[in-house]
């Protein structure tokens, strides 16, 4: 366990690992937030097997990182196998760690393979997966559109790409927790960033995606995709459906009187047309 804590306490105190923001963690804490994690892993997993139907599913995660989405996913029964793709090496380091202690039971632990590669060449066939995982990585990758196609390539007919990230339109940079013009520019996002203390460069090390570059490159693959945040804006808005509503809770009463006043289809318009919305969600299919 010792050992554990040695290469957990490395990886956190990495900044761009502890998510920009959080470098601070105390050493008897970081059991605690492995714990954590892995608990966070099993619902967000839970979320992109909603997506598709079937048993023996094989998985592959894009930017694993310690793997608490990996080892959610194979806690599923109806999970035969994980990859998991981390090019950091001290994440695979940690990932392997975990593996190796008693956090993560026996069974599970048999159906993970973890493999370093970037996400713009996957060491795998074509269509080997069913299920291809993606979640705020697409915002890191060095070429998003090569990174997309990849995924595509490796997903069964049928199968299912569930990708999410931060929507660049939105005024709001979530790792580093700073508010932003839409879509930087970067140079401007550089000196907010320098202003809170936080490391600039890590700017450089964003992709500034946003629905519309999603979807022209998901357009020019050819595959069918189902903006997935926009349907959860239409069911807030139009159909009431508060319980959707993750953050910004302190959003409701303004949504439950634009609804009073009529003005809730307008702004599902104006999401719809100039993609103003926090995050990116997709449900991809061929």
């Amino acid at each position: 366990m010792d050992v554990l804590i040695q290469k957990a306490d490395k990886f956190f105190k990495n900044p761009p690992n502890a998510g920009y923001a959080q470098i601070n963690i105390e050493e008897n804490q970081i059991l605690d937030k492995l714990r954590a994690g892995l608990q966070s892993g099993n619902k967000t997993a839970e979320r992109s097997l909603k997506l598709i139907e079937g048993n023996g599913l094989k998985v592959i995660e894009i930017g694993c990182s310690w793997g608490p989405l990996v080892f959610g996913a194979a806690a599923s029964d109806r999970v035969a196998s994980v990859v998991g793709i981390e090019i950091e090496k001290d994440a695979i380091e940690l990932c392997n760690q975990i593996l190796a202690s008693g956090l993560i039971n026996i069974d599970i632990k048999n159906k993970i393979s973890l493999v370093k590669s970037p996400a713009e060449s996957l060491p795998f066939d074509n269509e080997s997966f069913d299920l291809v995982i993606c979640h705020t990585v697409i915002e890191h990758v060095m070429d998003v559109t090569q990174a997309i196609r990849e995924m595509c390539r490796v997903l069964k007919p049928n199968g299912v790409i569930h990708l999410e990230a931060p929507n660049y339109i939105w005024p709001y940079e979530p790792h580093l927790k700073i508010f932003m013009l839409p879509m930087g520019p970067k140079w401007l996002a550089r000196l907010i960033t320098r202003s809170t203390g936080k490391n600039p460069g890590l700017i450089d090390q964003i992709q500034f995606v946003n629905p519309f570059i999603i979807e022209g490159v998901l357009n020019n693959i050819g595959v069918q995709w189902t903006n997935l945040y926009l349907d959860k804006i239409r069911a807030i808005l139009l159909d009431a459906e508060y319980q959707r509503i993750v953050g910004y809770k302190g959003f409701i009463p303004i949504i439950r009187f634009l609804r009073t006043i009529k003005l809730n289809n307008l702004l599902v318009l104006i999401a719809k047309t100039i993609g103003f919305y926090p995050s990116i969600e997709y449900k991809i299919t061929k």
